[in-house]
């Protein structure tokens, strides 16, 4: 079975009913494809019916459930291992009726779902309980997501300017360990990144949005969050001490020895986090380049006696 023939499976699976025409348009096929797919899953075993009419469309019924052998243990697996991941980051029971149900399709397997889980974990939170404070925020916003409302914030951005916004939000991201909310700002007329931190208040309006097409998660992403200060090339200098700490900041793919000493470089975004990053390490780490960067740190250690 091909992969648009499984996609369709699982559109079906997941809406109420979808006509011809939108399948033929989502997956760029033709509606007599659309025709000859169906007409392959339904040959297959999956009950998909017909309704005519407006409003009508294809469907599968929803007494229909899905066959385990659709996931093999290694996609059980890697799917127990993501909801593992999230799951002290909710305070709902939906992880664990997750896990549970999921955990289910792969009972009785020679090899066995939770085998392949094994060696495969994953925990997105702190070693502190930090992000404890974040739960009821996370809460919030899954709810805003799911029943399509606005929400009030009070947002503090990098520059400690507070801002009173309403935004339509469209997703929960957790990258580097932070909480993000992907979000479409009314006042500023385009697509941000909002840091959990960041929010101080949050309420969920009564006021529903209409789903924006051009929201993409994935482009805001791949990008750099809140840097006004563009891409900084960066060689530092450090020794042994702190090696292990410059490897979980960098990867050990970008230091090398240099002398009785190590060097790394990379690409990071600028700015104040970048300062910030660096002053943690004390005087253990070296400034090798861009010289304007060195400036910068020791403008920012100067602040810092000043206000000793």
């Amino acid at each position: 079975m091909n992969t648009v023939i499984l996609s369709i499976y699982f559109t079906l699976l997941n809406k109420r009913r979808v006509t011809r025409e939108y399948l033929s348009d989502k997956f760029e096929i033709s509606t007599r494809t659309v025709s000859r797919y169906i007409d392959v899953l339904a040959g297959s075993g999956v009950p998909v019916l017909a309704s005519p009419g407006s409003g009508g469309g294809y469907y599968i019924p929803d007494d229909y459930r899905l066959e385990r052998g659709c996931l093999s243990d290694a996609e059980i697996g890697r799917l127990l291992a993501a909801l593992k991941a999230t799951d002290k980051s909710f305070d709902d029971s939906l992880n664990d009726a997750l896990i549970q149900k999921i955990g289910a399709l792969g009972a009785g397997r020679t090899d066995g779902a939770m085998k392949s889980l094994g060696f495969f974990v994953i925990d997105a939170g702190p070693w502190s309980n930090a992000h404890d404070g974040h739960r009821a925020k996370i809460d919030a916003v899954s709810r805003a997501v799911t029943e399509r409302k606005s929400l009030s914030i009070s947002y503090t951005d990098r520059f400690e300017a507070s801002t009173e916004r309403t935004v339509d939000p469209y997703n929960l991201v957790l990258k580097e360990g932070v909480w993000y909310m992907y979000a479409f700002c009314r006042s500023r007329k385009s697509y941000r990144l909002f840091k959990l931190s960041r929010i101080s208040g949050l309420v969920v309006t009564e006021n529903e949005f209409l789903p924006r097409s051009d929201a993409d998660v994935y482009e805001k992403i791949s990008g750099q969050f809140d840097n006004a200060h563009g891409a900084v090339d960066l060689t530092i200098e450090f020794s042994c001490t702190i090696l292990p700490q410059i490897e979980e900041w960098l990867g050990c793919s970008a230091i090398y020895e240099h002398g009785i000493n190590y060097r790394a470089s990379a690409t990071l975004g600028g700015g104040q986090e970048l300062l910030a990053k660096l002053l943690s390490f004390g005087s253990g780490v070296k400034i090798l380049s861009p010289a304007a960067l060195r400036e910068e740190l020791l403008v920012e250690c100067k602040r810092v006696l000043n206000n000793c």
